[in-house]
């Protein structure tokens, strides 16, 4: 399984992004040819947050929810770190070609290429996709710029679900980003 896919290119720059939990490499499979994103796991002490994402991405796949980022694998290999390697979980996921929403932001704002009406459609597919997750019985709790990606035809995919809960579960625990949490949340002790 750890020899399936390739990361694309040597060095620093085969990272597409890194969070408290895990770095993202862009990823080919060897055999097909296809480019997916590989979320590999780098602190042990989190592994229950990758675990809760695996299930909740794979839980919204067998429901139909195009709208989320596509589980393609998952499992534990050695992963190759100077000259040892060292076993770590992973998780293949769809590629968004356009990256995450907070970066296509940064580059577009500035020279206006993000028109109002651009701005709205994103924003109700955005809604759309948020709707679907919680009619499913699932709520993501750590919505933000940075877990919204945009595929090649600029449709936003939902990702990072290491902190999502089941709606019925009621969970009262205050997690996510603090910066994105709602007042009300921040207010309530």
């Amino acid at each position: 399984r750890s020899n399936k896919y390739l990361v694309l290119v040597n060095g620093k720059e085969n990272r597409e992004g890194e969070g408290a939990t895990s770095i993202v490499y862009k990823v080919e499979d060897i055999k097909t040819k296809e480019v997916y994103a590989a979320k590999i796991l780098t602190k042990e002490e989190y592994r229950n947050f990758f675990d809760n994402e695996k299930e909740f991405l794979t839980f919204l796949k067998e429901k139909g929810i195009e709208s989320v980022v596509n589980i393609i694998d998952s499992g534990e290999g050695d992963i190759k770190v100077g000259n040892s390697s060292i076993k770590r979980k992973y998780l293949i996921l769809e590629y968004a070609e356009k990256k995450d929403l907070t970066r296509y932001i940064n580059q577009n704002l500035m020279s206006n290429g993000f028109s109002k009406s651009h701005a709205q459609l994103l924003f109700s597919k955005i809604l759309e996709a948020i709707k679907a997750i919680h009619e499913s019985g699932v709520c993501h709790r750590d919505i933000k710029t940075d877990n919204i990606l945009l595929d090649n035809k600029f449709n936003p995919k939902i990702c990072d679900f290491g902190f999502s809960a089941y709606i019925k579960n009621n969970k009262k625990i205050i997690c996510g980003t603090y910066p994105y949490a709602a007042p009300e949340i921040l207010i309530t002790k």
